[in-house]
């Protein structure tokens, strides 16, 4: 900057940008920050992850179509009886023809009893006499038992005859709180197998229903004390006559 030829500073114009006055303590306006552009890693890090998610899903597809059927127990047993006699003669050691019979002749001689029981719908069944139904004297309390409950149990038979047995083929327990009046009610199936021992000559395993054919309304809640381990020493019985 050349000086004036008298010496002294040179003056100061408004226009002169070099000269422009601020106040102590202003800030400069703060400039817009510019958007950066995505680097070029940043693609290559999704190109990759794209890559592994294909890659673990074409796996999984190859493996699932490697995978073979479980083939079933029917196959192996198809593929003995197609084998040459020579074979079937063969019997491993240690197999008894017993269990041979049991895998070779269902149903086995429980299933059979139990199916002989079911009976059809050509069978009739006949009354007992008195002195064929079980006499029945104890009816096995089970004494363990809460003194606020009170069991019954409910009897639905369809006998035709008034006055003989016939079998139950609702069995419902009651029970009772008396300290609360709250009631519950439980249904027997009537065709769970027992074996009766009390009935002499016709000892054997029957229906639960048929406890009321073979000795009435006694035995009937002897069987269910037995079975459940209960302390029912009350019934109510309907009938078809309860209808009429």
């Amino acid at each position: 900057m050349n000086r004036p030829e008298n010496g002294n500073r040179p003056v100061r114009r408004a226009s002169d940008r070099r000269y422009v006055d601020r106040r102590p303590g202003q800030a400069r306006r703060p400039q817009p920050r510019r958007r950066r552009r995505p680097q070029a890693r940043f693609y290559v890090l999704i190109a990759l992850v794209v890559l592994i998610i294909a890659a673990a899903v074409a796996l999984v597809v190859a493996l699932n179509s490697r995978k073979t059927p479980d083939v079933p127990a029917e196959t192996n047993v198809q593929a003995t009886a197609a084998a040459p006699s020579a074979q079937q003669d063969v019997q491993e050691p240690g197999v008894s023809d017993a269990a041979l019979d049991v895998v070779t002749n269902p149903p086995s001689a429980r299933a059979a009893q139990l199916a002989a029981m079911l009976g059809d719908e050509g069978n009739v069944l006949e009354t007992l006499s008195s002195s064929e139904q079980a006499v029945v004297t104890d009816l096995s309390l089970n004494e363990d038992l809460p003194d606020d409950w009170l069991n019954v149990l409910l009897l639905g038979s369809d006998e035709r005859v008034d006055g003989a047995n016939a079998r139950t083929d609702s069995m419902i327990i009651c029970s009772i709180n008396t300290t609360t009046g709250e009631v519950k009610l439980t249904s027997i199936l009537r065709d769970v197998a027992v074996d009766f021992t009390d009935l002499g000559d016709l000892n054997g395993t029957y229906r639960i229903n048929a406890a009321n054919y073979f000795g009435g309304e006694a035995l009937a809640m002897k069987t269910v004390n037995e079975c459940f381990g209960l302390n029912i020493e009350n019934y109510v019985r309907v009938n078809i006559f309860g209808f009429q």
